[in-house]
């Protein structure tokens, strides 16, 4: 389908801007295959093994992989500051260092489900559940993941999987030929921009 299609070519691209970043940030990266045509499929295949990945190693953090999904994209948003300063990137880039909630900002429940395709209900109702669990808390005119979580064993054992998982998953782009020495060669049509949470 050609929507599908569309999807995936999507899903390269961020993949690519995520090693890009990660390239540009000092993050030491697996060495090229020099002798090997790159295969964009090999990169897809990454994505979709990153992106489902949080579904098994912090599933039994939350009630249902919507809650997941509303939490998290919380926690995104809340550090969209940190995620574009490199500095604080780097200060606050590990499992166990999560950053103060002055650094994050607050995103409002119109903007998550418009963020996320959902209806605003579903979303709400989401909401509620999660801070009534103590994920997430209410600050200024939207929502903020709490300290308590951010900070609670689960997730930074999550975090520290996803750092090993994300390690593994890019050394087996290697074979697939990589550009790991300059990542923009791979993009099929651009880097994605960012989520402006709007």
């Amino acid at each position: 389908l050609p929507a599908f299609a569309t999807l995936l070519r999507s899903l390269h691209d961020h993949m690519v801007s995520v090693i890009e970043d990660l390239s540009q940030m000092g993050v030491p990266l697996p060495p090229n295959h020099v002798d090997r045509f790159y295969d964009p499929n090999a990169t897809i295949a990454a994505a979709i093994d990153l992106v489902l990945a949080p579904f098994d190693y912090i599933r039994d953090a939350h009630a249902s992989w919507l809650e997941l999904v509303v939490v998290h994209t919380v926690a995104t948003a809340g550090a969209r500051k940190i995620t574009r300063d490199p500095e604080l990137s780097r200060r606050y880039g590990e499992a166990d260092t999560a950053p103060p909630e002055d650094l994050r900002e607050p995103i409002a429940i119109t903007v998550l489900a418009r963020t996320l395709r959902m209806s605003y209900s579903t979303v709400r109702r989401e909401v509620e559940s999660a801070v009534a669990s103590g994920k997430l808390t209410r600050a200024g005119h939207g929502v903020l993941a709490t300290d308590a979580y951010l900070r609670s064993a689960a997730i930074v054992q999550a975090g520290a999987r996803a750092t090993a998982h994300c390690a593994h998953v890019l050394r087996r782009l290697g074979p697939g030929g990589f550009r790991f020495d300059n990542p923009t060669h791979c993009y099929l049509d651009g880097k994605p921009a960012f989520l402006t949470f709007d």
